[in-house]
């Protein structure tokens, strides 16, 4: 990780890195690890992946 400086970023793709809360992480993981188990069973399914 690293590289976060202000002229690494413009016109780059990379956004500041943001500090968060445990709770504010707590927060969110249930939506990645749907969003994950959903793309897992219809993407990579539909392509024949595990």
């Amino acid at each position: 990780v690293g590289g976060d400086s202000e002229q690494e970023r413009q016109g780059g793709l990379r956004d500041k890195t943001l500090a968060v809360s445990s709770q504010q992480r707590d927060s969110v993981i249930p939506a990645i690890e749907a969003t994950i188990k959903a793309v897992k069973a219809n993407v990579f399914g539909f392509h024949g992946l595990k």
